[in-house]
């Protein structure tokens, strides 16, 4: 009698595809801000920083810090996984609205991009970068997501549903 294999062992999904990426680039963006808000907290520049916005800043970085261990860990298993793909959704809301929010902010630091790296010429705000780049991992999750649904399909037997083979 053969071993069982299991799903993990599968050779066919052990290669990393392009957009598996989006797992450690969602880590190298997120890991050093979540660091820096989580254990350096008072060098943040933010006009009127209060013990609550600095409150506010720990958990959320202590939040975003924690969704990075997970994507570094996630980035290994298998592509079809539910959590995995549930993990993903949750990176789509949340860089989708964080996009949104950044897009549509009013100034909210002290320092402007433009006269440390000569874009003002440009118009390009710490805002307009944040809201750029959080809507372009948006736009990975999602392209991700439809590069994957060819591996959920063959997981799940053909998209046939369990118990109607044969009908």
């Amino acid at each position: 009698m053969a071993p069982p294999t299991t799903s993990f062992a599968s050779p066919q999904h052990a290669v990393p595809t392009v957009w598996g990426m989006v797992w450690l680039l969602h880590t190298a963006l997120e890991l050093p801000l979540s660091v820096v808000g989580l254990f350096l907290t008072s060098s943040v520049r933010f006009e009127e920083m209060n013990n609550t916005v600095r409150v506010m800043i720990k958990l959320y970085s202590a939040l975003s810090l924690s969704l990075s261990l997970a994507c570094l860990l996630l980035y290994t298993l298998p592509d079809y996984l539910p959590g995995k793909r549930a993990v993903a959704i949750l990176l789509l809301f949340y860089h989708g609205i964080a996009s949104s929010v950044f897009l549509n902010a009013d100034p909210i630091t002290g320092v402007s991009l433009g006269a440390q790296f000569k874009l003002a010429q440009h118009q390009l705000t710490p805002e307009l970068l944040a809201g750029v780049a959080h809507g372009l991992l948006a736009l990975m999750v999602t392209a991700w997501w439809q590069s994957t649904l060819g591996q959920v399909k063959a997981a799940a037997g053909g998209g046939v549903p369990a118990g109607r083979k044969g009908r």
